[in-house]
């Protein structure tokens, strides 16, 4: 999971864990989330915050929290309850002890995601046919009750069961030992994770027609708007539509951001998809732009040129740019040098992607 997404990832994971409460059982879901609360909260004037495995609060200060929620196998396994009708957040069920940990987590992390797995397949018992007590069902019962719990919290439900890779038929290609997870199965479930990915631009739709991602469960949120509006106040009534209103909102809350970062060449994007033309950029240039990044147009110090087209623009703004975390710029080419430049002077990344010989010519400019 870390390997995929970059995060910061904190294993909770206990073995031989259930989300039904059986007692004194450590293993199980209701126990675990109250020694996690224990062990992992730290006091501050502002209230309770996250600080697990000897971290400082300074070191996760603005981050994003996503807690992980896999239970299943080991409920089915047992026989458990699989609901009880007369409390639905009664622990000695398995629906019960999800909905309740789920809600005890909330009132500690209320602007967390949540996200519940569903059990996968197994080899085990008729391949999870077999029903293991008289309050119990098969395996597939237990995959209900898992969206069912989530749809009724306001959890995220990935269906491992259902809709992913592992089956009967391939299950020990995943599952080493037919119930737990080989390379390859921690592979593909940590693939099955939503990854957010909002366009910082209007426009994008022109040169990015295949929204699909065969890597990660991803869910593509495009500003629907052209970049380029026919006058500032077009832009500034179609900025405030609650469809462009909402993508906005959803920006600073970003992990990671990427930019590219473009040179006045004929050949840019924006010239190709016939946003500008080659006389708009000879009067850029005039102002003293050297290039762009999000479209807006850059002199050789990193300063915003100020121009009818900016005005106009639908674009995450650069001041903002420079305040969200992990600013990625990816550039290449002695014609894009010069560009690279004033965006690095204007301290709008956080890292820069280039190639061995444009680096040169960065370290031999003047700061």
């Amino acid at each position: 999971m870390t390997g995929l997404s970059g995060a910061a990832t904190y294993n909770f994971a206990v073995g031989g864990g259930s989300a039904t409460y059986h007692g004194e059982n450590d293993c199980d879901f209701p126990n675990v989330i109250q020694r996690f609360l224990k062990e992992n909260l730290s006091d501050t004037a502002g209230g309770k915050v996250f600080a697990p495995g000897g971290n400082t609060i300074d070191d996760l200060d603005n981050k994003k929290m996503c807690i992980v929620i896999n239970f299943g196998l080991n409920d089915y396994f047992t026989g458990s309850l699989i609901e009880n009708p007369a409390d639905p957040d009664d622990t000695a069920s398995y629906k019960g002890g999800l909905r309740a940990c789920i809600a005890r987590l909330r009132e500690n992390f209320p602007h967390a995601a949540y996200i519940v797995m569903s059990p996968t397949h197994t080899g085990f018992f008729s391949n999870g046919r077999d029903i293991q007590s008289p309050q119990g069902g098969p395996l597939s019962a237990y995959v209900d009750a898992a969206e069912a719990a989530a749809l009724e919290t306001g959890a995220y439900f990935l269906d491992n069961y259902n809709d992913f890779v592992i089956t009967d038929e391939n299950l020990w290609d995943y599952l080493g030992d037919g119930c737990h997870p080989n390379e390859n199965g921690h592979l593909a479930i940590a693939a099955q994770l939503p990854l957010n990915v909002v366009s910082l631009a209007g426009g994008v739709n022109c040169y990015l027609p295949n929204t699909n991602s065969n890597v990660f469960n991803a869910r593509l949120y495009l500003i629907p708007s052209p970049l380029l509006l026919s006058s500032a106040a077009v832009r500034d009534s179609l900025r405030q539509e609650p469809d462009v209103e909402e993508i906005f909102r959803m920006i600073p809350l970003s992990s990671m951001s990427v930019v590219g970062i473009g040179c006045l060449s004929d050949r840019a994007t924006i010239v190709k998809n016939g946003i500008l033309n080659n006389n708009d950029f000879t009067f850029l240039k005039m102002q003293g732009a050297v290039g762009d990044v999000l479209s807006h147009f850059l002199d050789k110090n990193g300063q915003v040129v100020s121009h009818d087209l900016e005005g106009r623009l639908m674009s995450t703004p650069m001041d903002q740019l420079r305040t969200l975390e992990n600013v990625i710029g990816a550039a290449g080419g002695p014609d894009k040098a010069e560009a690279i430049l004033a965006v690095l002077r204007g301290g709008y990344l956080d890292v820069l992607i280039t190639d061995e010989d444009t680096a040169q010519l960065l370290l031999e400019a003047e700061p």
